[in-house]
Order: structure tokens, then C-alpha cells, then sequence
């Protein structure tokens, strides 16, 4: 085909006068495969004759016919016509159209005649057959190694349908050893269920039989198919590959054909027997077929094959791979799906341990037998293999010897299958090279003599070198079609030709292509016909074959998409880097845009990957990790950073079906480092976080310690959603655990200054993990900040847009929720939130706020998008301490000042928003209404707490006890309160507790154990604690003095009259005194209340606390304390006085102080002081002691 044949034609002029030629014209079926390419004269004197020459360039195998015409002035020849034609070979079909293995079933051949034997179906030879094998399942006479004398055995193919198929061409692998010239085997054909008559004669295609066999009065296979002996020992394949053109004319277009293979011998002698096996029919279509739909970077033109083990398998983890479809198709014709028995098959991956870059694979264990066929598509043109064997690839690549591993082999050679290493090899894989490591084969070839017409191999050879990584693999034809390329990842590293002999200096072997090969997937052919094994041990991913080489932009293109796909480090053709893990190329996609700039990121070359979207590729690659992984003793050094989309699955298949966040198309986020030692010299870096407040008294260092190695991320074509980012805990070699935290880092510029912003990490199971959306171009590293304690607040000056953030956390519950904080507001504070989970425009979610007017507001969006709101009756003072809360029961919100409810309201329930949760601010994408004021103690609770839970932890911070909440002012004393009205809340209610006390770098710790942290942004304002978080006296002085108390400038007196509602005290405050205190005033006090001031908790450390009172003008205060109370030091009660307990109040045993009381009534002789109450002799081993006058009543004196 194609090549052209000329005759020539001679015009005669047998008239006497002068004949006058004119145009020749060529019509007819095939008339464009004839063409006059040197006219005639045009005019022919009498008895002359001229010339022309007609040239056949058949298109197309078979019979090429066409009409030439001439035109001529000739009275009764005009024009002068006739017929022409031509005879070309079929080209090798471009198509298999059926291929049956007999591996995972008899192919549902049906046995037709069974005389004195019968046929097989099975995978072994009788056992005292010792020197023979097959590949797989195959059909064989039952009495092999003894046939009987008369025997006549037929087996029938299914029925084939040839519609819309030509050039047809048959072959088998047939074995045979017979009385020879006697006994034999044929193959018969019918054509729509007519008679079945023999298939060709010896002289006709290749193998096919071999001469006259009396037995079936035909042609047929007789004698030896394998009559000499190869160069080992032990079984090997008898089978050798006989071949057939069809008659176009028979079996072209035909609906209904059948096979038969017999089987006869006569009566003369006997032998071995006969099989059969691999039964195919290559074709092609009567009507071009269209390119395949889908392609590697889309390109689609001259692709052939393209398994990928993220498509076109069925199978669960931990299956046999039994069927792997070829997704490189247009119709069934050209579908070259890898199929299996159970038995041989591989095993599918998909899991978290045995993968390539997340990716499911198909898993070669060279313990077994292992492989998959597939019936056509293999050619050597152009093709890539990614593969990850699980030994080391060198010279003698794994356990075997020789060491040789073929992740794609090809059937080539029509016999002795046992020298054929055609495809792809690693390690020692023929004789043809010296030290190859990693070889293209095609076909056996000639140790001696002049090289065969059809065996070459290119190889990559080094005594040295050895590759422990993942591979992708491209063999394809140079420019000029003369020599075979080898690129590893990228790299072209080819370097020997094989050649005869096995020194590798003889003659070099003859360039040759192989074209729609029958494949092996796993194996090679010589492995599995006698020689040692040449099966893969490890993991295979993705298989793509052209049948013309790709262009250099096409070849960047494809190596690109699998280079992210599989995490593996790409480089330049003609790279000089010796260091497999650095990159000098540019990563494309489908339409050639660069996503990772080799030039540009020149200092982070180093594990290159990425995660993205290529729908003209047909990848979704959602989480990905370099798979250059080495390790030293300590731990990983390098392929340990694994980003994925929204968050880390097992899989990369489990991340596409569980998770709907993804992609645009054309959408990735690429990655390298800088290679810096993990061992190298830390990064320190320190801020005072309080630095902003210009107070030289006030520092709150915190700091960070880094590793060398920093990480550049690309985003490429628009915001990529959040990722989690996760390493192993043992890559932060500059950690001092236990108190602390892991951090990633991030810089805009690549500097890591205290500028730059971080992410905390959360540890599991030997693995960190933290979430960051990456925008445009960033730098991350990683390290450690020791967790640092202080007392402190915040404080947030709206002028440098302080906030916290605590990122897309603490949606409030429906059913239930409660917020609380302590609040300082300064001026200028109006219309800005305390806390806050909603956009910029508030279309979402809920916001914690000071109102215009001053007054505490709390509002929220319903489902419906209903603003729902709950505003306090009064304003929050400025420049005072003020605790505010919020709750709600699923149907009733109530505000609270200072434990005080105000506001009351039905309100439908909030909807959960992908916001981020700020402290002093508000909006996520664009922050707004910076609060400007002091805020502490902030929780969020999945539940609405009482008033009394509210009240009993304002004035403490709180910590986990046995699952439940518990005050730790009362934890921290190892005080165990009868009346502790918080016992019975879980733990688990509390979704955020930020105390502002506990910072890792510039981030305040969540200490409601859920990780939560928030990170100060744009924050140098960390305050004091001033609080009452108790109060605390820090002076002697009256109760009702400010100046009497720590920070009482600031704070509201203790038990003081309510913001609220003036008849209403504040009576749940816990106080603790260690100075001379005296209570001599209630201006401050509700009138309703008569002089009495309650509190939760009383703490007399020392010193005296008086409750001052005169018995002779009858007057006094009361003192209630209604929770508990622990007397170390000493209260006096002057006048009528009174301290009250009231129910279910404790005083605390171990209490070493005394109370004192003025003795009251009259004096005489004969009645008892009822009025002086004593309670008993003061110790601190037990309480309500037995006592008589003489030990309580005094005379005014201290005992």
C-alpha cells in the first residue's frame, strides 16, 4: 500500500491520417489510486504510435479498479475507453477485533466432534509432560503426551459478525507434535451458516501449516512446532504464532462467520498432540473511524490506548483486577480493554497505603504469576508507562535472577516466546545490552550473524545508577523515524543501542517499529514462556500508546498531566540534573498554559507537585503529595507535604466523591521547596505582642521557631478553595514538645517576619494538619512556638483593623446555644461587633455587637434570610467592665448583662454560614466594624445555660473536670462547691472558650480542647487582665471605694446595684480580701435589698473584713454569701450586723480565721445573750463544734 507502480500504454495510429489526442481521463470505484503522470503526444502521425504512463498508488489492500478514457478524433473511436487493475497487499490491519486469551473462561468455543479424544479447555499440561507451558488458559487435545490412533476432533468458535469490517487478518498460537506428514491440524471457516471448508493452504500467510497431512487429506500443522531445544533447562513454550490475510471477498462485511479447528490422525502412529490458543482477528473499518473522545491534554489525534486506573475498572480495594478499560475509543472496535482470569489478575488499589499519589493502582506481587492481555493499541511509536516498581531498578532490578521487571511487554515474535522481550523492561532484560537499566525491546534477535529484519532495542545503561521512585516512562520514535528516545520523568537518558553478540559492541540491531501489539500489562512475553520471570513486583497506573510520535509541545503536555497527576518531578529533555527530585521545566496544561514556571520559582525546584483540574485531560487530581520519598534515621526528608482540597481523604478517589467542594477547569495550586536541610540551622523569630500599647511595663513575648525548608504555592487561574496541608510530625526537627504548638507559617514575600501569617496545627497519629486558603503566590514553612501564659486581655484600636480570627468555626446550634465575653468598651465603639459570623453586608450569619445607640445587640439571619435580633434596655457603659451574654432555647432569646436578663423575645433559630468567626470585627472577605475596647473570656456553648450557670462562672474562668464544666478559681483550690450550678454541663457544650491567655506566636489558644485557635491579626494590643475574674482588693479601704480594688477603676463595685433594672443587685460576684476592708455604706444598693450585699463567693485571705454597725444607735449591714465562703482571715460584725449563709453555702473546714460579734441585749445575771448566735470554737479540722460560754463569749478581746 502506497507504494507506487508505473506501466506504460502505447497509443497506435493505424489509419492514414494524422490522429488528434486529447485529454485522458481516470474514473471509476478506485479512481484516485490511478493517475497519468506522463501524457502522450498529441497528435499521432499515420503508422506512428505514442506513449503514456499510468501510475498506481494502491490506498487501500485488495483489488483497485478504474475506466480510462481518451479522447480522440477518431470518427468511431471517440472516445477510447478501458479498464484497468491493480493488485496491492493489505497493510497490517490498524485494529483487533476479537481476541480470546482462554484465561478467564473456554471464550465459548463449543466442541463439535469428539472421536477417541476430545478437546480441553485448561492452563497446565498433563503432568508427565515435563518440558512444556502456555500462557494462561488455552485449548489442548485431552490425550496429550499419548493421542489415540483415528482420532477426530472439531471445535466451533462462536459466531463473529464482519460488518463493517475489511482487510481482515487471523492468527493463533498453535502447538503441535505429530506423525509427521500424517496426523494434523486445520482450521475450517463458514460463512453464513454455510459449509465449513479449509482455511488457506501451506503457501499462504505466516506458519500456517506446514505441508500435507494424510490424516485430514489437507494442509495442515504436523511434525514439531518447537523442534529445537532452547539454551536452558526446563519448561518452556512449545506455541508459535501462525498467521492469515482472509479473502476480502469471503469474509469482508460478512454477519455470520464461524471457526473450527480440527484435529485428525489416522491409524499409522501416534505422538504427542495439539493446542491451541490466543485466537485474534485484527481489522479495519470499511468507514474511517473518528479519534477517540477523550485524551491525555486532549489530544486525541493517533491515540490508541490509554488505561488510567482512575477510569474503566469496576473493581473495589483489595479486587482482582480482571478488566481494565481502555478509555482511548471511539467504538468498540478500537477498544483494547486489559482483561484478566481471577486467577492471573492483579490486584486493585485503592487505598491509603498501596498507591501512587493518592491514585488507585494495579498491584503486581512477581510471588505469583500476575498479568493482564489486552487484544491490541500497544505501539512503540510513541508511549507512556507510570509505574512504581517495589525494588530498587538498577542493572538486576528486584529478587530474580537475572533481575528483571517488564511493566508492559508486547507478543512479537511469531515463535520462540521465550527470547521475545518486547516492551518495556527494566533491569537485565536481554542479552542484546550490557548494564541496561531500563530498556525498549522489540522482538528476539540474533546473538551471531547479521542483525534480524525485526528485532532493535534502545536501553538506558549505567553500572551505577539506580531509581527508587515513581516512573513515568515515554518511548517514542525520533524526528527523523531512525532511532528510539527514552525519557525518565521528563528527562531524555537513553544511551545504547542493542546490538548482536552480548558484549554490547556488535552490530547494531535494525530500527524497527511494532504496530497494534497483542499487550501484556505487568510481564513481559520471555518471562512467561520459560525464561526467568520478567513480571513487575509493584504498582502501575496509567498506560498511553500513539501510533505516530507526539510533537515536542504535545509530549510536555502529556508528561505534564501526569507529572501532577502523580506527583512526580519533571525535567527537561535535555536536562544535565543528576538529582532526580529537582525540576528545570515548565509544568503545562491542556492549552499550553505554564501552572509551574521552572525559570521563575528557580530556588523551588525541588519535589514539584500539585493539585487541579484538566477536564480536557480528564484530571481531578484533589489531593497530592511529591512522590520523591526519601527518608534518614530520623524520618522523612523529602515527598512528605501532602495538600487536598477542603481536606485529606485516604484517596484522591474518596476526596472526588465525598467532598463537593472542587475545581474550576483549569484551576491548580502547584508547589516546590527550596531543599534546605531539615537538620539545617532553626529560624527564630519573637514579637512582643503588646508592643502597640506603648507601655515599657507590659510585655507579651511569644515566638516561633522554623526549619530551614521553605515551600513556594502558585495559584493558577483564580481562588482555589481552602486546603488542609498535613506533614509528619518528625519533619519539625526544631520542636520542644510537650507545651506548645506546631504552626505553618506563611509569607507573601518568602520572608518569615512577625508580619507574616501562620496556621495552627493539629497532631494525629504521628501527622500534623491545618487548613489555609492559599491566594496568588505564598510561602509556607513549618515549626514550633512554645505555648506562652500570661493574664491578659485584648484590646482591639479599630485604627490598625485588629481582629481575631478564628476562621469558618462555631456556627451557632439551632436547638440551643449561649454567648458570653467580658467587654471594656472604649469610645468610638458604637455600631461594632464583639463577636461576629457573617459576611460584610450581612446577609449571613450572626453578629455579637454594641448597637448605634451604645446598647448591647445580638442579631442573626433564619433560614428564610429573617434578620432576628435581642437589644438590651440600656447602654453599656464606657471604659468599664461589663460581662454580656446571650441566650437561646430553639425558640426564646434573652439578653444578660452582668448575669442580669433583660431583653426576652421569640426568635426563629440560626443557619449554619461558611463565614469566618471574628473577634472585634466583622466580614470575612473584607473585615468591617472593628470593635475598640478590651475583650476577654469569650464562649461559645451548644446549649442555653441557665441564669444560675451563667452567673456562677462570670467572674472565673472555667476548665474541664471529669467531662464536665468546672469553675477553676474553685478547681485551682481543689474547692469542691456543694452548690455548683455548672456540674452538670458537658464538657462537650463548650464549641470555643477563648480566656486571651494562652498564646502559641500570635495565636490565643482555644481552650475548649476543640483546636479552634484564633489568630491575632493585625494585633499588638495584648492588655492586661483587668477584669474581675475574682475581684481582688488591692489596698485597705471601703468596700465601696474603687480604689479599694485591683483595676477598680474600671470595674463595677462587687455586688453592686444592676445596670438593668435598679431594684436588683448584682449578688453572684466572687471576692476575694486580703487587706483591712470595712462595709459602712449601701448608697450603692437596691433599697429593697435593707443594707445587705450578697456574693457568691468570699475568699478572706487575711487581714480583717468589718461589716460596720453601732449597737447603740442599732444599726448595721449584712453580708450574704451564697455559694462559699473561706475565712483565713477575720470578720468583724459591729453593731447588729449580720453574715448570712444561706442555704446549702459552704464554709470552708480547713477556714483558719475567726468571726467576731458584738455581744447584744441586756446585761444580767440570770438570761442568756440569745442575740450573740455563736457557731463554735474556730479550728480547721471540722465545723458546728460543741462549745460551752466560757470558750465563746469574750470580753471584748481576740481569743
Amino acid at each position: 500500500v502506497r507504494t507506487p507502480v508505473a506501466h506504460t500504454f502505447t497509443i497506435h495510429n493505424t489509419g492514414a491520417l494524422t490522429l488528434n489526442v486529447g485529454t485522458i481521463t481516470v474514473s471509476g470505484t478506485n479512481s484516485g489510486d490511478f493517475v497519468v503522470t506522463t501524457p502522450p503526444s498529441t497528435t499521432v502521425a499515420a503508422g506512428a504510435t505514442t506513449t503514456f504512463i499510468l501510475t498506481f498508488t494502491p490506498s487501500a489492500g485488495g483489488t483497485r479498479t478504474a475506466s480510462i478514457s481518451i479522447a480522440n478524433d477518431d470518427s468511431d473511436e471517440n472516445p477510447y475507453n478501458f479498464d484497468v487493475q491493480g493488485s496491492a497487499p493489505f497493510p497490517p490491519p490498524s485494529y483487533c477485533y476479537y481476541l480470546e486469551d482462554f484465561d478467564a473462561s473456554n471464550g465459548g468455543w463449543t466442541i463439535i466432534t469428539s472421536t477417541n479424544d476430545t478437546w480441553t479447555w485448561t492452563s497446565t499440561f498433563p503432568i508427565s509432560v515435563t518440558d512444556e507451558m502456555a500462557e494462561g488458559g488455552f485449548w489442548r487435545s485431552n490425550n496429550y503426551n499419548n493421542y489415540a490412533d483415528n482420532t477426530n476432533i472439531v471445535i466451533e468458535s462462536p459466531a463473529l459478525d464482519f460488518t463493517g469490517l475489511q482487510n481482515l487478518l487471523l492468527s493463533l498460537d498453535v502447538n503441535y507434535d505429530t506423525e509427521n506428514g500424517v496426523d494434523g491440524m486445520r482450521v475450517l471457516y463458514s460463512v453464513g451458516g454455510g459449509a465449513f471448508t479449509i482455511l488457506g493452504t501451506s503457501a499462504d500467510g505466516t506458519n500456517w501449516y506446514d505441508d500435507n497431512t494424510s490424516a485430514l487429506g489437507t494442509d495442515g500443522w504436523n511434525n514439531d512446532s518447537h523442534p529445537n531445544s532452547p539454551a536452558f533447562s526446563g519448561r518452556y513454550s512449545h506455541f508459535k504464532n501462525a498467521e492469515i490475510q482472509l479473502d476480502s471477498g469471503t469474509f469482508d462485511n460478512q454477519s455470520n462467520v464461524k471457526f473450527r479447528i480440527e484435529f485428525s490422525s489416522n491409524g499409522s502412529g501416534t505422538d504427542d498432540g495439539v493446542a491451541f490458543d490466543n485466537f485474534r482477528i485484527q481489522a479495519d473499518p470499511t468507514s474511517a473511524l473518528s479519534d477517540a473522545f477523550i485524551a491525555p491534554a486532549n489530544i486525541t489525534s493517533n491515540l490508541r490506548l490509554w488505561l488510567k486506573s482512575d477510569a474503566g475498572i469496576a473493581m473495589t480495594d483489595g479486587a482482582a483486577l480482571t478488566t481494565w478499560e481502555d478509555q482511548a475509543y471511539a467504538t468498540a472496535l478500537d477498544k483494547e480493554d486489559a482483561t484478566a482470569s481471577s486467577a492471573l489478575a492483579p490486584t486493585y488499589r485503592d487505598n491509603s497505603t498501596r498507591n501512587i499519589n493518592y491514585n488507585p493502582v494495579a498491584d503486581f506481587n512477581n510471588s505469583n504469576t500476575e498479568y493482564m492481555n489486552g487484544k491490541g493499541g500497544f505501539y512503540s511509536q510513541d508511549y507512556f508507562v507510570v509505574t512504581k516498581s517495589d525494588d530498587i531498578v538498577d542493572t538486576q532490578t528486584g529478587t530474580f535472577s537475572p533481575g528483571r521487571q517488564f511493566p508492559m511487554g508486547g507478543r512479537s515474535d511469531m515463535a520462540n516466546y521465550h527470547e521475545d522481550p518486547t516492551g518495556l523492561a527494566f533491569g537485565s532484560s536481554t542479552a542484546r545490552y550490557v548494564n541496561e537499566v531500563i530498556a525498549h525491546n522489540m522482538g528476539a534477535y540474533s546473538q551471531s550473524g547479521s542483525p534480524g529484519v525485526d528485532s532493535y532495542g534502545r536501553a538506558y545503561t549505567s553500572a551505577t545508577d539506580t531509581f527508587n521512585h515513581v516512573l513515568i516512562i515515554n518511548v517514542k520514535a525520533n524526528s527523523g523515524a531512525t532511532a528510539k528516545e527514552i525519557y525518565k520523568n521528563g528527562k531524555r537518558i537513553d544511551n545504547a543501542t542493542g546490538t548482536t553478540g552480548t558484549s554490547g559492541t556488535g552490530t547494531p540491531l535494525n530500527y524497527y517499529e511494532f504496530n497494534n501489539l497483542h499487550y501484556l500489562v505487568g510481564a513481559g512475553r520471555s518471562g512467561l514462556t520459560g525464561r526467568t520471570t520478567s513480571q513487575l513486583n509493584g504498582m502501575l497506573s496509567e498506560v498511553i500508546s500513539y501510533d505516530a510520535p507526539n510533537s515536542a509541545l504535545n509530549q510536555q503536555k502529556i508528561q505534564s498531566y501526569l507529572g501532577i497527576k502523580y506527583g512526580v518531578t519533571l525535567q527537561d529533555p535535555a536536562s544535565s540534573l543528576t538529582n532526580y527530585r529537582v525540576n528545570d521545566v515548565d509544568y503545562i496544561d491542556s492549552s499550553g498554559n505554564v501552572i509551574w514556571d521552572t525559570s521563575a520559582n528557580s530556588a523551588y525546584n525541588y519535589d514539584v507537585a500539585g493539585i487541579g483540574r484538566d477536564d480536557a485531560s480528564q484530571l481531578l487530581q484533589k489531593q497530592s503529595k511529591s512522590q520523591n520519598l526519601e527518608t534518614d534515621g530520623t524520618g522523612p526528608t523529602s515527598g512528605f507535604l501532602t495538600m487536598g482540597l477542603t481536606q485529606i481523604y485516604n484517596t484522591n478517589n474518596e476526596n472526588i466523591v465525598t467532598n463537593g467542594t472542587t475545581f474550576n477547569d483549569q484551576q491548580f495550586l502547584v508547589w516546590g521547596n527550596n531543599n534546605a536541610s531539615l537538620d539545617g540551622s532553626a529560624t527564630t523569630i519573637s514579637v512582643d505582642m503588646s508592643t502597640d500599647l506603648g507601655d515599657p511595663t507590659l510585655t507579651t513575648w511569644v515566638d516561633f521557631t522554623a526549619i530551614p525548608r521553605i515551600w513556594k504555592v502558585i495559584e493558577i487561574n483564580g481562588d482555589v478553595p481552602s486546603v488542609e496541608v498535613s506533614i509528619p510530625t518528625s519533619i519539625v526537627r526544631t520542636a520542644a514538645p510537650p507545651d506548645g504548638r506546631y504552626l505553618m507559617f506563611i509569607s507573601a514575600t518568602g520572608v518569615f517576619d512577625p508580619t507574616a501569617d501562620y496556621r495552627v496545627m493539629t497532631e494525629t497519629g504521628g501527622m500534623l494538619f491545618t487548613d489555609y486558603d492559599f491566594d496568588g503566590t505564598e510561602y509556607i514553612t513549618f515549626g514550633w512556638a512554645p505555648e506562652q501564659v500570661f493574664d491578659r486581655s485584648v484590646y482591639f484600636d479599630p485604627t490598625h483593623s485588629d481582629y481575631i480570627d478564628v476562621e469558618d468555626n462555631l456556627d451557632l446550634d439551632p436547638t440551643g446555644f449561649t454567648i458570653s465575653a467580658w467587654i471594656k468598651r472604649d469610645v468610638n465603639s458604637t455600631n461594632k461587633s464583639i463577636i461576629s459570623k457573617r459576611d460584610t453586608g450581612f446577609s449571613e450569619g450572626y453578629d455579637f455587637k454594641i448597637s448605634t445607640t451604645g446598647r448591647f445587640e445580638v442579631r442573626w439571619r433564619d433560614l428564610s434570610g429573617s434578620l432576628q435580633f435581642l437589644v438590651s434596655s440600656v447602654a453599656i457603659p464606657v471604659n468599664e467592665w461589663h460581662h454580656l451574654a446571650v441566650t437561646y432555647n430553639g425558640s426564646v432569646g434573652t439578653l444578660y448583662i452582668d448575669g442580669i436578663a433583660d431583653t426576652s423575645a421569640t426568635r426563629t433559630a440560626p443557619v449554619a454560614t461558611t463565614q469566618s468567626f471574628f473577634i472585634g470585627a466583622a466580614g470575612k472577605n473584607s473585615p468591617t466594624a472593628f470593635f475598640h475596647g478590651n475583650i476577654d473570656e469569650v464562649r461559645v456553648w451548644d446549649s442555653a445555660l441557665t441564669a444560675d450557670q451563667l452567673r456562677f462562672i462570670m467572674n472565673q474562668e472555667i476548665e474541664e473536670n471529669s467531662t464536665f464544666v468546672a469553675g477553676k478559681y474553685f478547681q485551682d483550690r481543689t474547692i469542691s462547691v456543694t452548690k455548683n450550678d455548672v456540674a452538670s454541663i458537658p464538657w462537650t457544650d463548650l464549641e470555643g472558650y477563648y480566656p486571651m491567655s494562652t498564646y502559641t506566636y500570635t495565636n490565643t489558644k482555644d481552650e475548649s480542647g476543640n483546636g479552634r485557635q484564633g489568630a491575632l491579626k493585625n494585633l499588638k494590643t495584648v492588655d492586661r487582665q483587668s477584669a474581675p475574674l475574682p475581684y481582688e482588693t488591692t489596698q485597705a479601704g471601703d468596700w465601696d471605694d474603687p480604689t479599694t480594688w485591683l483595676n477598680g477603676d474600671v470595674q463595677a463595685i462587687p455586688g453592686t446595684t444592676s445596670l438593668v433594672d435598679n431594684t436588683k443587685s448584682v449578688d453572684w460576684n466572687i471576692v476575694r480580701t486580703a487587706h483591712d476592708i470595712t462595709i459602712n455604706n449601701d448608697s450603692d444598693l437596691p433599697a429593697g435589698n435593707n443594707s445587705n450585699r450578697s456574693v457568691l463567693a468570699l475568699f478572706v485571705d487575711s487581714n480583717e473584713l468589718t461589716v460596720d454597725g453601732d449597737n447603740t444607735t442599732g444599726t448595721g449591714f449584712g453580708l450574704s454569701v451564697t455559694h462559699y465562703l473561706n475565712l483565713d482571715g477575720n470578720i468583724d460584725l459591729n453593731g447588729e450586723s449580720q453574715l448570712i449563709q444561706t442555704t446549702g453555702s459552704d464554709l470552708e473546714v480547713t477556714s483558719s480565721g475567726l468571726l467576731e460579734k458584738d455581744q447584744q441585749g441586756t446585761a444580767d445575771l440570770y438570761t442568756y445573750n440569745y442575740l450573740s448566735s455563736p457557731v463554735g470554737i474556730s479550728n480547721i479540722t471540722s465545723n458546728n463544734n460543741s462549745y460551752t460560754l466560757p470558750d465563746v463569749m469574750r470580753n471584748g478581746t481576740l481569743p
